[in-house]
């Protein structure tokens, strides 16, 4: 993630959308895809990873076996969010 939704997370302790983005988050399952994917998504900028623990059971949840090339995904709606913890994560 981008280094201000970094520093929002820290300072909130929650997930927040913003405008004109989606409703919810993506997930990496393991710390290797995500890093993939902040290598191509942000190429020239720093980044950030968080880790969660992702509620199997919430009704929003969507798994998808290869997000973009980079491995296993998991998305949930910010509502179902609520109440996850994130914490950060070294760059793997």
């Amino acid at each position: 993630m981008s280094e201000a939704e970094y520093l929002d997370i820290l300072a909130t302790s929650q997930f927040r959308t913003a405008p004109d983005s989606l409703e919810g988050k993506w997930f990496a399952e393991s710390p290797e895809c995500a890093k993939a994917h902040g290598d191509v998504l942000f190429p020239s900028s720093p980044y950030r990873l968080i880790q969660v623990d992702v509620p199997d059971d919430a009704p929003s949840l969507f798994r998808h076996e290869n997000l973009d090339g980079f491995g296993p995904a998991r998305f949930l709606h910010i509502d179902d969010l609520k109440g996850v913890v994130p914490r950060p994560l070294d760059s793997p």
